[in-house]
């Protein structure tokens, strides 16, 4: 491998592909060569876990596939928010465990309070409009002047009765 030079984008995505074709393989001495060359670089961020996670769950493994998506998640943060997003979908569309979804959704809310991903997640997918709008009070607190908030604040409280 190191016969040649590369830019370190270019073999950080080498890097990545052969850890997965050798996992795959079964080449797992290859594999763990691989990943200690990412993880001595520090190049084992979220996209990383997100894509292990993504691979495992494709092959089946849910186990390792939420064990890759929760090493991604406690990579994230508000402005990077995949690593908490891909958990979120994994628990609902994979493991159809919406009581995990809605825990992760909640220490998120806990962690960032107003996050707009807290707020469509409550509403779009967890059939929680009351969270839903505590989290829009939260933003409209502090964002006072967006009249396009209180509206929809408003029309969310009417359609639910709330």
């Amino acid at each position: 491998m190191d016969s040649f030079d590369v830019e370190d984008d270019v073999r950080r995505v080498f890097l990545m592909n052969l850890y997965v074709f050798a996992r795959q393989a079964g080449a797992n001495e290859d594999a763990e060569r691989y990943y200690k060359e990412m993880e001595s670089k520090g190049w084992l961020d979220a996209q990383f876990h997100i894509r292990q996670g993504i691979t495992y769950a494709r092959a089946g493994n849910t186990t390792l596939a939420e064990q890759e998506l929760k090493l991604a998640y406690a990579k994230a943060t508000q402005e990077e928010p995949q690593g908490f997003i891909s958990l979120v979908m994994f628990y609902l569309e994979t493991l159809k465990d919406t009581g995990k979804a809605r825990e992760l959704v909640d220490a998120w809310d806990a962690r960032f309070p107003g996050h707009e991903l807290s707020f469509r997640l409550y509403l779009d997918y967890l059939g929680e409009p009351g969270k839903a709008l505590r989290v829009l009070d939260y933003i409209i607190r502090a964002n006072p002047g967006e009249m396009q908030l209180i509206r929809l604040r408003d029309s969310l409280k009417a359609r639910y009765n709330l």
